[in-house]
């Protein structure tokens, strides 16, 4: 058992950090005022596992159960209550649009417009239940077989304690196989297959199941919140709340899993000193995300391509397209040089040339601002983001993702003294 308790405040640390922000895009979006953005997050994860081995001749199984239960408690805001972008009016330079950005109350209205100044408070659970059996089985004295199977069910639980989303057959697969041919015994082949789901994190119910309502108000004010059609008009985008009380799901919807197959050998060349190659493939079977899904600014959460995100909303509402296949392949190729420890040092070093591409970026996409935000970037927000924001009929967002590394250099040493000092390296290139 285990208990798990984090926390993480970010905010000004004065009053006077605690004003409105200001940014001006007629000068190259020029930041004045407040902090911005201001966080209060703790997290608690309380972990339980039991587990069991038996050896029975040439088996080793080994089954157990783990079960985990994540809590938050989470407010967000904007420093002076909003975060406030100014632009150009062409007519009248002189009175210029403000745009207005922040959280607001659950229980907001357009019509009439009544969205005050507030902030995001959520306090969420996850519960994940976990059963897995494995056998490492001796077929041979030179032929090892690892077989198994894992199981996970996840529940998203929102902050009223409804359950929103439950995924309940992520069944995993493993397998691996080690030969060792030959009489000296100084090879050895491998290869192995399985299947991870990803255990989702709280940021998708915080975001997503938490009453989170946020308007964009337009007008000539630099802080007043009503907004003023004759703005809307100039800017082309209309004043609205985005968000709602909680996003629509897919009810047929997949846990996001990465599919892994691995095939390599390894030589002893010398004694205590051996050379390894091995081919490395991982790819997503299935991808989590959220999208636009109804023309008045709601999003919805599904797996791209199937149920209800076969389609995606271009960035005018206009029309919908067919969402693209998310697409995320890693192939690489690795030479490993390990020393057992001997003579007073050991060795562990590699180089790794791969290539990552596709176009989807996974979890974290470094290209955004804003951080990571799993399971609910804005990869798939409008069809839009696939191609080159001009042609529509064509996509062209594919090739090498953001943490495409073509080569990686890893190496770790360890020296020993005859006066017992330990010297030690530890270092990378990519």
């Amino acid at each position: 058992g285990a208990r798990h308790q984090e926390r993480n405040s970010i905010g000004p640390s004065t009053e006077e950090g605690d004003t409105v922000e200001f940014i001006d895009t007629r000068a190259d979006n020029f930041q004045t005022g407040g902090f911005g953005l201001i966080q209060k997050k703790n997290f608690e994860r309380d972990h339980f596992l039991l587990s069991a081995t038996a050896f029975l001749r040439s088996h080793e199984i080994k089954g157990g159960v783990e079960y985990e239960k994540d809590g938050a408690e989470v407010t967000k805001r904007m420093s002076g209550g909003q975060q406030v972008t100014i632009f150009e009016n062409p007519g009248n330079p002189a009175r210029p649009i403000y745009q207005h950005f922040y959280w607001t109350i659950p229980t907001a209205t357009t019509s009439p417009f009544n969205a005050p100044l507030s902030q995001l408070n959520a306090s969420p659970e996850h519960e994940i239940w976990t059963a897995y059996l494995q056998d490492r089985w001796n077929v041979l004295p030179e032929l090892t077989l690892n077989l198994g199977v894992r199981w996970d069910r996840q529940e998203i639980i929102d902050a009223s304690g409804v359950t929103r989303i439950t995924l309940d057959e992520d069944f995993a697969p493993r397998l691996g196989i080690v030969w060792s041919p030959g009489r000296d015994k100084k090879t050895k082949v491998f290869g192995s297959f399985g299947l991870y789901y990803e255990e989702i994190p709280m940021d998708l119910v915080i975001r997503s199941f938490s009453f989170e309502r946020q308007p964009r108000v337009n007008n000539f004010d630099p802080t007043g919140i009503v907004p003023d059609p004759q703005a809307d008009a100039i800017l082309d985008s209309p004043s609205g709340i985005f968000g709602g009380f909680t996003e629509p799901t897919d009810p047929d919807l997949e846990n996001q899993h990465i599919r892994e197959f691995i095939l390599g050998g390894e030589r002893e060349v010398v004694a205590d000193l051996a050379l390894g190659v091995k081919f490395i493939y991982r790819d997503y079977g299935q991808v989590i995300e959220d999208f636009l899904c109804v023309d008045d600014g709601t999003y919805c959460i599904g797996n791209p391509g199937e149920g209800i995100m076969e389609r995606v909303f271009t960035l005018d509402y206009a029309t919908t397209f067919e969402a693209p296949d998310p697409q995320r392949i890693f192939r690489g190729v690795q030479l490993d040089v390990s020393k057992r420890f001997s003579d007073n040092w050991q060795l562990l070093a590699s180089y790794l040339w791969s290539k990552l591409s596709g176009n989807y970026d996974g979890l974290y996409a470094p290209f955004t601002n804003v951080g990571a935000d799993p399971n609910i970037s804005a990869a798939y927000d409008y069809y839009d983001f696939f191609t080159d924001g001009q042609n529509r009929d064509e996509i062209t967002n594919r090739g090498p993702l953001s943490n495409d590394r073509r080569h990686q250099f890893r190496v770790s040493a360890v020296y020993v003294t005859d006066f017992r000092l330990s010297l030690g390296l530890s270092a990378y290139y990519r």
